[in-house]
Order: C-alpha cells, then sequence, then structure tokens
C-alpha cells in the first residue's frame, strides 16, 4: 500500500473520532438512517450514470490504490529490451501482433506501444 493512500486513510478515520470525543455523544454522530441515504444514495447515483462495467472498474480502481501491486523491475527490463529487439529486426509494425499481450502486462504500455504503432507524434 502506497504511503501517501495509507495516511490519508488514517487521518480520515483519525478526524472522525476526534470529532466524536469532543463533541461528546457517539450516538450524535453515528445516524444509521443517515448513513443508509448517504452511502446507498451515492451507490445508487453511480450505478445510474454510469455503465455497469464501468461502475465496477471504479471498485476495482479503490482496491488498486489500496494494493497496486509492484512490478518485477527486472521482468520488465527484459520484456521492454526484447520489444526493442524486436522492433529494431522486423520494424516498429511487427509490435502490432503483440499488442494484446503488452495491453495484459500494463494498460498503460499497451498505450504507449498503439501510439507508437500508429505514429503518432
Amino acid at each position: 500500500m502506497d504511503i501517501a493512500t495509507l495516511i490519508g486513510i488514517g487521518a480520515a478515520f483519525l478526524l472522525i473520532i476526534i470529532s466524536i470525543v469532543i463533541g461528546g455523544s457517539p450516538g450524535a454522530f453515528i445516524n444509521i438512517p443517515s448513513l443508509l441515504i448517504t452511502v446507498g444514495g451515492g451507490i445508487s447515483a453511480g450505478m445510474a450514470g454510469f455503465p455497469l462495467g464501468e461502475f465496477i472498474n471504479g471498485f476495482k480502481a479503490i482496491l488498486k490504490a489500496i494494493n497496486p501491486g509492484i512490478p518485477n523491475p527486472i521482468e520488465t527490463i527484459d520484456f521492454l529490451t526484447d520489444i526493442a529487439k524486436k522492433a529494431r529486426k522486423e520494424g516498429i509494425l511487427a509490435l502490432e501482433a503483440d499488442i494484446d499481450n503488452f495491453y495484459g502486462r500494463d494498460p498503460f504500455l499497451g498505450d504507449i506501444m498503439r501510439m507508437l504503432i500508429d505514429g503518432l507524434e
């Protein structure tokens, strides 16, 4: 987990706890009907405003923010070296056959390779 994500989540919970302690009764801050309206309404509005696939991708993005998964740098270097060798021997357009492999490894790398193949400057 990224340290900034951890600090942000911790600070949010800490501020809520401090406000409950300073304010007195926890019952004044914890209101189940309000929680249902807020959380349920937010989720419902998200479902109404976006296609189901994009809505689910939002939750996946939240999970990825919590646990991003760090790629192995040695594997990445080897992979990029193989790409460079193939492009040098066969030309940049030869990489188009492997475009799905690029997107499977890293969507950002896939976008970069797509732009290179298309000749975007």
